[in-house]
């Protein structure tokens, strides 16, 4: 009878799961770019070193980790092994306490992204005799991505005495802290998170002025087990809007003919936008530089346009953008863009 044997089964793949790292959205850096919430991460790695350390100990095996060793890490579970890291990470950003953090990399978290909009102050007797709508808006969403990951061919479940009981006596060759072979190869995992927006107010008067204001902010840390960093993204941004109805004019470029002249209304608005992007790299167990700035800018925005209904499908717009950068590190010039003009809009629908 024929028999399939596995030989050298490979598990390849990505993982993603909703995350919720709202604890530490709003920390600042210190001097120098010094972020609390890095340090704590290089902090958690002995807590997590230690409990994979105690937990292959309780195994009863001379062949698992043997206790403590030399910068407060477990052997086997060195600063540096991907079991360590990835927890540690995830449990500093989300603003937990590693030691009850899981140490399972693909652990599921079901934490719904998040979309509240309020419009009941339009309804309040005294806010309605001038109001025609108030929309105050927020928004949450993140995400934990392992992109890329596939088992290790050298590890092996278990040891002689005791196969398959989760943990291996098989060490990395080629790790600097002679660490348990790690039973996944990761290139790194993501997590981000966007304010999309932190709060958003949107008004509408009783005579067509429309009012907005926007705060949105965003974040993506991308940790590397290979070279041991952190590169952080942040972006905020603030948008101020105001718009306003003409009602029925007519149209400037017509002649003075018996015809019926061509009136309609005429909305125009403003935006104006300000962001800023910084992109930081934290590097793990270094003096030097750890939290270098890599790229970053400052992007003013005004969008001006005005739209004209010629008729039920022609539309006239005129528009005018300038956009303006300037950059966070002297690597880049400042640079700016400005575009105007019109356009004509043909609706072939209604």
């Amino acid at each position: 009878m024929d028999v399939f044997n596995k030989e050298s089964p490979i598990t390849q793949g990505n993982f993603t799961s909703s995350f919720f790292m709202m604890r530490t959205a709003f920390t600042k850096d210190g001097a120098n770019h010094i972020s609390e919430v890095f340090e704590q991460f290089s902090r958690n790695r002995a807590t997590i070193s230690r409990r994979l350390g105690e937990a292959s100990i309780a195994k009863n095996d001379t062949a698992y980790s043997q206790g403590a060793s030399g910068g407060g890490y477990y052997d086997g579970f060195g600063p540096n092994h991907s079991d360590v890291l990835i927890p540690a990470f995830l449990a500093a950003y989300s603003g937990k306490d590693a030691e009850s953090y899981s140490t399972n990399i693909f652990s599921k978290m079901y934490i719904p992204n998040m979309r509240l909009t309020y419009t009941g102050l339009a309804k309040i007797p005294a806010l309605k005799k001038k109001f025609r709508n108030i929309s105050i808006s927020s928004g949450y969403k993140s995400a934990y991505i392992v992109g890329g990951y596939t088992s290790n061919v050298q590890y092996k479940d278990g040891s002689s005495t005791d196969p398959g009981d989760g943990f291996t006596s098989v060490r990395d060759s080629n790790s600097l802290y002679n660490n348990f072979t790690a039973k996944y190869n990761f290139n790194g995992v993501t997590i981000n998170e966007s304010f999309s927006p932190l709060i958003g107010i949107d008004v509408t008067l009783k005579n067509t002025i429309q009012l907005k204001f926007e705060i949105k902010k965003n974040r993506t840390l991308n940790l590397s087990t290979q070279s041991l960093q952190v590169m952080e993204i942040r972006g905020e941004e603030i948008t101020v809007g105001l718009g306003y109805t003409f009602k029925k004019l007519r149209a400037p470029f017509q002649a003075k003919t018996k015809r019926k002249a061509i009136t309609s209304d005429f909305k125009v608005r403003g935006d104006f936008s300000l962001r800023k992007n910084l992109s930081i790299t934290r590097q793990l167990d270094t003096e030097i530089n750890p939290n270098n700035p890599t790229n970053g800018q400052t992007a003013m925005s005004i969008k001006l346009t005005g739209d004209y209904k010629l008729s039920s499908k022609l539309t006239l717009r005129l528009f005018f953008d300038y956009i303006s950068n300037t950059p966070v590190i002297s690597l880049s010039y400042p640079n700016s863009t400005t575009n105007g003009g019109f356009s004509i809009r043909f609706n072939l629908n209604g």
